[in-house]
């Protein structure tokens, strides 16, 4: 009887765990401009949110660092993926009417973690800079069967672990923004695109401190005004997003002031407990925003997650004692 009770005790105070866990799960958002507000955010058309919409994935454990960019018609969205236990990955969604979302499956998957999918277009050309720190490299990839089919074609940056990478072509020279830690951003240069001895600029690094050194989406120009994505890690990872305005960018100077310190609004749902990320495009005379959100996890996920903890003691507790048994 005793026995009884403090089994039924064990799972009450399991279940107690996941309800009020504070777990927190990634998820990504793609919504219209508000009004002329370059920043302003509405209610999303469409959101990737656990356990996934492609065949209810119950293994993914988060969706995060979303880009737009616009092809032949269709609005194209890529993100990071990952599954529990595993590293991350590249997916891609299409839609033509902001309405009906094709899942085009995973399109770029390599031995090691990939997130930050920044993709954009050249010369015809479809480019990826996807973040590839694990493996301390800067590296471009090119679609040769878009949107699969990604061949590395050049290493712009090595021997570091560069991370969440932005490139912009801006008066006849690129320019590449890259954090080697998550306290500091460096800019590079270079005449061309595809070369491997891209310049440190003379004023890099350009920004010091966990509150906008690492990006939080790509770079991109409004008019005549650039704007800068900073990932505000200061009180505690991916808690907001700040947005500077380049002031100056030329080969030789750099100079940018912040306009928005924090972008998220914590009393919404999405962003309740922070997000990353910020990407922004036209498409069919509309501008389209796609955002990641850090939210509590669902109580099914939640569920999972102890689960997992508890098959994990179970077994090391059956490890110990047979190491102990063997010790005798």
């Amino acid at each position: 009887m005793v026995c009884k009770i403090v089994i039924n005790r064990k799972w009450i105070d399991f279940l107690l765990r996941c309800l009020n866990s504070k777990l927190v799960a990634w998820s990504v958002y793609v919504s219209r401009q508000k009004d002329e507000n370059v920043f302003g955010l509405t209610d999303p058309v469409f959101s990737l949110t656990l356990p996934g919409r492609e065949n209810l994935l119950s293994d993914v454990c988060l969706y995060a660092d979303p880009f737009l960019f616009v092809k032949d018609g269709y609005l194209w969205l890529f993100c990071e993926r990952m599954k529990r236990g595993g590293h991350g990955h590249i997916v891609a969604y299409k839609t033509s009417d902001l309405i009906h979302w094709i899942f085009e499956g995973v399109v770029l998957e390599r031995p090691f973690h990939l997130s930050y999918p920044n993709v954009f277009e050249y010369k015809g050309d479809v480019y990826m800079l996807p973040e590839t720190s694990k493996v301390n490299e800067v590296a471009l990839y090119r679609a040769m069967d878009f949107p699969r089919n990604w061949e590395k074609i050049c290493v712009l940056l090595s021997g570091k672990p560069y991370s969440d990478s932005s490139v912009i072509y801006h008066q006849g020279m690129w320019y590449l923004f890259t954090s080697p830690s998550d306290d500091k951003l460096c800019l590079f240069v270079s005449k061309n695109l595809l070369s491997d001895s891209w310049k440190e600029h003379p004023c890099s690094p350009v920004f010091s401190g966990l509150k906008g050194a690492r990006g939080g989406g790509s770079v991109f120009k409004e008019g005549n005004t650039l704007y800068r994505m900073g990932q505000d890690d200061e009180k505690s990872y991916a808690n907001n997003v700040a947005v500077y305005m380049i002031d100056l960018l030329t080969e030789n100077d750099y100079h940018e002031s912040l306009v928005i310190p924090e972008l998220f609004d914590h009393t919404n749902k999405r962003y309740q407990f922070g997000g990353h990320h910020f990407c922004r495009v036209k498409f069919k005379n509309e501008t389209l925003i796609a955002t990641d959100g850090i939210i509590k996890a669902r109580f099914i996920n939640r569920i999972g997650f102890y689960l997992e903890m508890l098959i994990f003691k179970i077994k090391r507790s059956i490890d110990d004692r047979k190491y102990r048994s063997c010790r005798k």
